[in-house]
């Protein structure tokens, strides 16, 4: 049976992380948030694939680096997902080597299309850590970022 998914995974596995964007017309989907917002969920759902990014059962991190999916959205259309470490990790030694790991990220990619910022349904207010994330995020991008972002 053929698959229309980028890889061949049993249950359980991850897709793999490829080490750029693609060249030309292929959007790119930047996602970011805290540890434990929903990033690699929304992954697998704007992929339509359920084994795409393996989301973590809590809000315990479960994405330790950035992985850049080559994939399709759910109308087959091809799409590049950028699925972030989280801002706040619950290790907390790994807060600035996730940051400084993200600007890294961000650098060789050269371009985005949309940062999507995933807030969890949980936890619906914008508390201090996530005004930090914010603020980390403004401080890169500027106010340019206002024109990529969706919540």
């Amino acid at each position: 049976r053929a698959s229309r998914f980028t890889h061949d995974l049993a249950q359980g596995q991850r897709a793999p992380c490829q080490d750029s964007i693609r060249d030309g017309d292929v959007p790119v989907v930047v996602l970011l948030s805290g540890t434990g917002e929903g990033k690699s969920t929304v992954a697998d759902v704007l992929a339509g694939d359920p084994y795409l990014a393996l989301p973590s059962a809590g809000a315990e991190s479960m994405t330790n680096d950035t992985c850049i999916y080559h994939t399709q959205f759910f109308n087959g259309g091809k799409v590049d997902i950028v699925d972030t470490a989280g801002f706040g990790d619950s290790r907390s030694e790994r807060m600035e080597e996730n940051e400084a790991k993200l600007v890294t990220s961000l650098v060789q990619m050269q371009r985005l299309d949309v940062i999507l910022w995933v807030l969890s349904a949980v936890k619906p207010r914008m508390d201090q850590q996530r005004q930090n994330a914010f603020r980390f995020v403004r401080s890169y991008f500027g106010m340019h970022m206002y024109k990529h972002l969706i919540f």
